[in-house]
């Protein structure tokens, strides 16, 4: 199809239809205004009988104001006046064979009824014909309307609910709702389907449905018997995968009590689908059947299910049955809500937004006599449809049946390129169709926007056959309007390339291919790096000699989500950065945020509440001190205190009262200010509360009913209401716009980091697809074509994503960065628009940097390509270096702040030797710190848990009273829930207590054990600081290498001091003992066990570390002391392990040497 360039100022005007591309950057808004004006003056049509139509509010002011303009300035080029900056409306005038007063009489008295334009949306304009035209079009006078149908829609469902699934039999209302529960999951499950599009599969009896499904339930409950026991039998060999044999009779189980009645409740898809022929072949191993050279591993299973005497198909029809009655649940529920909907809303004497233009879409299928359509053509003469791409069959009939005439003019304006508006109902089919049926076809042939290499690079990507894969979408190359002298972007000195084209290097990954989440963390980074490097290394707008401001750089992305990263990145690292969306104040974290919070505060007595407000960043807890406040009883009280006050505060004096009492007092604002986003959290949060203590003043709301208010709002959040204010500091900075909000807009620099990218949502999506079939949207909610369809709507998404990349790409005025990621798997490669573009598919890496090196090469005044360097972890903070340029540099030290000088103790030093141990807790039991469940109801949980218990009883306890049988129960029971221990039998740590305390820890002395230990003779946790010299840990190897208990340490510089706790030093006939308390579970207790738990966990280092303090201890203390007279050595009581009856049960002994803990005294502290 032959396209002609269509000038504005010269093409002559003609009666008929006319599709005009304008493609990106070509003028579009300016050609539509000149046509207005020559409308005006050449043909002397009125203004208010030209139709211009667009598609947004914000459109059309814009085009008010373009058309006003051109009209202001003719008048006064007409008047003689100097008001044409371009020369182009007086060149225009003078080609004109018209009067000169006949021209400024037009033009005056079409300024004088400016207002009066048909200039107006789609809607405006379907709203004004419905409501000026009420009779001829059978419409009701004065219909409200209604932006969002969403609560009129359940109510049509609630009552479809109720008659569909009320009157029947349990059995029945059991299948229907396994899937959908509730009547908003239905709902949710159709979605928003236009009352033109067609559904597929048609709608058929529900009744039928569930009366076929109970028939093959009869059926298969018959041969269920006969078929599992053939099933069963070849499991011997060993064809099947474990996880199908394994969990066989479970699902056996569940389908055969359903089958009987026994369970009314549907099993899950997998048990209904265990016996069917998909079940039971996916239950074949794969590695049994491999494939080979004459047969595929398919081919190989079938045969082999061919070859088993067994049938499935009675269970092949039940789970498709079962499949299909959801779908009829969902067919009949579209075809009953486009009946009801309609019903409901005429008794309302209300429509939305979309009915508006089906109801004139169907007011003029209706309009036999043709009153409607004459007295509209009557009313209009020229119509000039903008964004046209973006239309769809209803809105092209109406169009079409108006003014598709050989006595009007039709102009319809748009770039099917730009069609990326699916998602809201638009059809670029629709387009198709009437550029197919307009007989005149014309292009805006120069770009008026872009740098003219950057113009030569977008032709260049998109210069393939089929680049945008639709038969009927061709692309045109353009012109540039512009040179660089106009404008460009200079960059040290010098003017790089504008298309910028990164790669990223090969993965490291064992497939070498790029996941998503780790190609899109890597490439964010390097746009947060670019854009600093922009903002502060001289980059200048030219011929203007200004900066690059960060206003100047937008980055487009796919998602709210993938925005909010970028933001964070640039934020980091000093970049201001605004998300320029229209995303409501409830979608926003501070709407959850404040939620939780008046939560908490509304039911203050609830810990659980409360705990969950307080790990919110407003009250800046971290991690480690929200772990001891959850903790600490006492100060949890406090809070619960202080938060039941909040109560009260609001039950008095209102939301906003307690809100300031509750900013106030816990310095959230200071707290919030510290945060990188900060002042946009602050706004959210402020407008949240006002927001909330309106409707709470508007309701009459008490204090749970706002909670709900505040739910309820939060869960139907939408972007047309209560949007996020816009703050002054959002003007300077980078703008992060998804692509889809960036069509129209332009920026001086673009970064497009997302390209790469395709959604895996329709290869996975189950439950409905849109697709088109012989040019009709078809929505297919489960018929048997669903995966044809499938594949039809893959490659419409894969056309519109193309549709995506040239908004993107053209969005730039000076410079582009387009970002490849080799995002794939190993048997399929990444087939995003960017990829179809550059003829990707079967490339590996070398290949696709040899094709981006090509362009480079080819046109290096239009493309530069990188390779993105992902080993520099440097990245700059524009903040600093703005500080650097000011020339301030910090004084150099002169001495060396390292310093080996610090507080030590056993469990620092055994970290040393941490490469020998498999594992070493940090807890004092030596044990995981979380607990685990015991194996059986009369053990102990093992971990610290237990451990911190144990001590802390035998540290506040008697060791007398312990044996007698204190009653420790109320003791056990707060240490118990201090440390989070869950006893099945408490009575456990009583008996376990009284072992250890009457287990004797001698085999020579029974009298020797701790019972018998008088309480003036016991240190218990007895705290020590030893002045330590500088050494090396090293050292201590060479005294303790014959302890067997020992491990060696590595080589670290000690000085300062060694602390810690000693369990117990006790006396015992003129004797002193070091004796420490572990809960280790051991799996016996016998000597060489001990030992091997002594070493593992270097038990060793502690004792002989314990040893020393005690030894320089008495050095002080006793007059005569003597090591060999007056220490007894080291008793180790593992606990678990402890029988009276056995002298020395669960207990490791020890005396070290007297040389060695003189020596290792001399080399710690000199003593």
């Amino acid at each position: 199809m032959s396209k002609h360039y269509f000038d504005p100022v010269h093409t002559p005007l003609q009666t008929g239809t006319h599709l005009i591309e304008a493609s990106a950057g070509t003028g579009k808004t300016y050609a539509i205004a000149m046509l207005v004006l020559r409308f005006v003056v050449e043909l002397g049509l009125p203004i208010d009988h030209i139709l211009v139509v667009t598609f947004t509010k914000a459109a059309t002011q814009e085009l008010k104001e373009r058309v006003r303009d051109r009209l202001a300035t003719a008048k006064k080029v007409l008047a003689g006046q100097d008001a044409d900056p371009d020369g182009t409306i007086s060149a225009w005038l003078q080609t004109l064979d018209l009067p000169h007063e006949q021209a400024k009489q037009r033009v005056a008295l079409a300024l004088l009824d400016i207002d009066q334009a048909g200039i107006e949306t789609i809607h405006g304009f379907c709203q004004r014909v419905l409501r000026e035209h009420a009779l001829e079009s059978g419409q009701l006078f004065d219909a409200d309307m209604l932006s969002d149908l969403t609560a009129i829609k359940l109510a049509c469902v609630d009552d479809f609910w109720r008659r569909q699934i009320y009157p029947r039999p349990a059995w029945e209302v059991a299948v229907l709702t396994a899937t959908y529960k509730t009547p908003e999951q239905l709902l949710n499950s159709v979605g928003f389907i236009a009352d033109a599009v067609c559904i597929c599969p048609t709608a058929t009896s529900l009744d039928a449905a569930l009366q076929q499904l109970q028939n093959l339930c009869a059926q298969a409950k018959i041969q269920l018997p006969n078929l599992a026991t053939t099933v069963r039998e070849q499991f011997a060999g060993q064809l099947f995968k474990a996880s199908y044999t394994d969990t066989f009779e479970l699902h056996y189980q569940a389908l055969q009590q359903w089958l009987s009645g026994d369970q009314l409740a549907p099993p899950e898809p997998d048990t209904l689908a265990l016996l069917s022929y998909a079940g039971i072949s996916d239950g074949l191993n794969g590695n049994k059947f491999r494939a080979n050279k004459t047969q595929s591993s398919a081919q190989r299973k079938a045969d082999y299910l061919a070859s088993l005497p067994i049938d499935t198909s009675i269970f092949d029809d039940l789970a498709q049955s079962f499949r299909q009655l959801g779908v009829v649940f969902r067919v009949t529920l579209v075809e009953n809500l486009r009946i009801t909907l309609e019903e409901r809303l005429q008794k309302l004497n209300a429509m939305s937004f979309d009915q508006l233009i089906s109801r004139l879409s169907a007011a003029l299928h209706q309009d036999q006599e043709g009153l409607l359509k004459a007295q509209l053509q009557q009313r209009f003469g020229a119509a000039l449809i903008d964004e046209f791409q973006d239309t769809d069959d209803s809105q092209w009939f109406i169009f079409a049946s108006l003014f598709a005439e050989p006595t009007h003019s039709l102009y319809l304006i748009g770039d099917p390129k730009q069609a990326i508006y699916q998602f809201r109902g638009a059809d670029i089919y629709s387009y198709l169709q009437a550029q197919k049926q307009a007989e005149h076809h014309f292009t805006l042939g120069k770009n008026w926007r872009s740098h003219p290499q950057l113009v030569s690079a977008v032709n260049t990507l998109f210069a393939r056959e089929h680049a945008f894969l639709l038969e009927d979408l061709q692309f045109y190359p353009l012109q540039a309007a512009k040179t660089a002298d106009n404008g460009e972007l200079v960059q040290q000195g010098h003017t790089p390339a504008p298309m910028q084209l990164w790669q990223l290097p090969e993965s490291d990954s064992k497939s070498g291919y790029w996941t998503a989440g780790k190609a899109a963390e890597q490439i964010c980074l390097a746009v947060a790096d670019e854009i600093v490097v922009l903002l502060s290394q001289d980059a200048r707008l030219q011929p203007q000699n200004q900066a690059l401001r960060a206003q100047d750089i937008a980055i487009l992305v796919r998602t709210n989500a993938q925005a909010r990263q970028y933001q964070t990145a640039l934020r980091s690292l000093g970049v201001p950065a605004v998300l320029n969306n229209t995303e409501s104040v409830f979608a926003t974290p501070e709407a959850l945020h404040l939620f939780t919070l008046l939560q908490a505060i509304a039911q203050a007595a609830d810990l659980g509440l409360l705990k969950q407000a307080l790990a919110l960043p407003w009250f800046g807890f971290d991690g480690p001190s929200l772990y001891q406040l959850n903790n600490n009883e006492a100060a949890l009280d406090v809070w619960l205190a202080r938060f039941a006050d909040y109560h009260l505060t609001w039950q008095k004096n209102g939301l906003m009262a307690m809100m300031q009492r509750v900013w106030a007092e816990e310095n959230i604002q200071p707290t919030l200010a510290q945060q990188v986003l900060a002042e946009r959290q602050l706004t959210n949060l402020h407008q949240l509360v006002e927001l909330v203590q309106l409707a709470a003043i508007d309701g009459h709301l008490g204090i749970h009913k706002t909670i709900a208010w505040l739910h309820t709002a939060i869960h139907q959040a939408s972007p047309a209401e209560d949007q996020q204010l816009r703050l002054e500091s959002d003007d300077d900075a980078v703008k992060i716009v998804t692509l889809h909000r960036s069509k129209g807009l332009e920026y001086a620099v673009v970064f497009c980091p997302t390209l790469w990218h395709r959604s895996e949502r329709l290869r996975n999506e189950q439950e409905m697809l849109k697709c088109h079939v012989d040019g009709r949207l078809i929505v297919d909610l489960g018929s048997p074509e669903f995966e044809q369809h499938r594949a039809l709507a893959l490659n419409e998404e894969l056309a519109e994503d193309l549709r995506i990349a040239y908004v993107a790409v053209t969005r730039a005025k000076y410079r582009c960065y387009v970002a490849w990621a080799d995002v794939r798997s190993e048997n399929h490669a990444n087939n995003s628009a960017l990829a179809w573009l550059l003829d990707f598919a079967d490339a590996f890496f070398n290949a696709q940097q040899l094709r981006l090196q090509t362009l480079a090469s080819q046109q290096p005044s239009a493309f530069a390509y990188r390779l993105l360097n992902l080993e520099n972890d440097q990245h700059p903070i524009l903040a600093q270096q703005q500080i650097a340029a000011a020339h301030l540099q910090s004084r150099p030290r002169q001495r060396s702040l390292y310093t080996s000088w610090q507080m030590s103790s056993y469990t620092a030093l055994s970290a040393l030797s941490l490469r020998d141990t498999p594992e070493l807790p940090n807890d004092k039991a030596r044990e995981q710190t979380v607990a685990s469940a015991p194996t059986h109801a009369d053990e102990l949980p093992k971990g610290a848990g237990t451990g911190n218990v144990v001590h802390e009883l035998l540290e506040n306890n008697s060791f007398a009273e312990l044996a007698l049988g204190k009653d420790i129960s109320a003791q056990r029971d707060q240490a118990c829930q201090r440390y989070g221990l869950k006893l099945p039998q408490p009575i456990l740590i009583d008996t376990l207590l009284q072992h250890a305390v009457t287990t004797p820890l001698s085999a020579d002395d029974p009298q020797f054990c701790l019972q018998h230990l008088p309480d003036q003779h016991c240190l218990k946790e007895m705290p020590f600081y030893l002045a330590m010299r500088a050494i090396d840990a090293k050292h201590i190897n060479a005294l303790l290498q014959d302890s067997p208990s020992y491990q060696a340490l590595d080589s670290k510089a000690l000085s300062g001091y060694l602390t810690g706790f000693i369990d117990l030093i006790c006396a015992y006939q003129g004797r002193y003992y070091v004796m420490d308390y572990k809960t280790n579970s051991l799996p016996d207790y016998q000597p060489d066990t001990l030992t091997h738990a002594m070493r593992e966990h270097n038990y060793g280092l502690q004792y002989w570390l314990y040893t020393v303090v005690l030894h320089v201890y008495l050095q002080q203390r006793l007059p005569d002391y003597d090591y060999d007279t007056h220490v007894g050595g080291v008793r180790y009581l593992f606990v678990r392990g402890m029988q009276p009856n056995t002298p020395m049960s669960g207990v490791y002994q020890d005396r070290p040497k007297a040389e060695t803990v003189a020596a290792l005294a001399r080399l710690l502290c000199n003593a």
